[in-house]
């Protein structure tokens, strides 16, 4: 059985979409069938225990009462189950709302909306998963971008504290293993599948990590994808990214990079 809201497969018995918070109405319509049906079979035994008691000249009296008694809880039942379907339908509109709103975000390419209304609402869970993967990749790519900043003041930084080009590329080796370890992070997402159609903000993460590395350190794309595989090897020995830092260091000390942000 699929959702006729987003087409997903549910489990058999799903009375909402796991993905999209559609309710399934096929599902919901037989649960109040069965309701109803279990009701009228209350109502027709007790209508049969009434005729018994007839026979056995059971009080009149007794016997309307038990009829009244038996009334009193069918519309118990019913109450409560509108009731019931009341608030349900509450809840699925509001969390309709919420998707609405997130997708509405999420298609206009603003993720840190997506990010700030999952926190400022406390949204979670897989009806809401599309947009959880939205947030990691976005803190992932923070993350990232954390140890670099913005360009100038990058440089100014690094010069007011390395003087030398060893120190330099001591603090270069720090922010290229952050940077590495963001689109490591990222490339995983990638790797176990978009189950929730999160790929554009992956990619967009992604592009922004590697526009600090590319502007950040002269490096291109092709050199930095084997540096971010070393983050998956787990018998490396001594520092990760020693020789690229130097190398990095190098080529910003000959470009004329530091001089200028003296």
């Amino acid at each position: 059985m699929n959702c006729i809201n987003c087409g997903a497969e549910l489990e058999p018995g799903a009375l909402i979409c796991p993905y999209c918070g559609t309710e399934n109405e096929a599902v919901a319509k037989a649960q109040h069938e069965n309701e109803i049906r279990e009701i009228h079979e209350k109502i027709d035994q007790l209508d049969k225990t009434m005729q018994e008691d007839r026979v056995r000249k059971v009080n009149h009296s007794l016997s309307r009462l038990a009829l009244i008694v038996g009334a009193l809880v069918l519309l118990l039942i019913v109450g409560i189950f509108a009731v019931t379907r009341i608030q349900s339908g509450v809840a699925l509109s509001r969390q309709q709302k919420n998707l609405e709103k997130l997708e509405g975000y999420y298609q206009d390419g603003d993720y840190d909306a997506v990010v700030k209304y999952m926190d400022k609402y406390k949204l979670k869970g897989n009806t809401f998963g599309k947009y959880q993967k939205t947030k990691d990749a976005m803190e992932w790519m923070d993350y990232g971008l954390s140890y670099v900043g913005d360009e100038e003041n990058y440089f100014k930084y690094v010069m007011d504290y390395e003087k030398s080009r060893d120190g330099i590329a001591y603090s270069l080796e720090i922010n290229i293993n952050s940077l590495c370890r963001s689109l490591y992070q990222l490339d995983q997402m990638g790797e176990k599948g978009y189950l929730y159609g999160e790929q554009a903000v992956v990619e967009y993460a992604k592009e922004q990590v590697m526009q600090a590395f590319e502007t950040h350190f002269l490096v291109t794309e092709e050199e930095v994808e084997p540096w971010i595989a070393l983050q998956g090897e787990e018998d490396v020995e001594g520092s990760w990214y020693k020789e690229q830092a130097q190398m990095v260091a190098d080529r910003l000390w000959q470009s004329g990079r530091f001089q200028e942000s003296e």
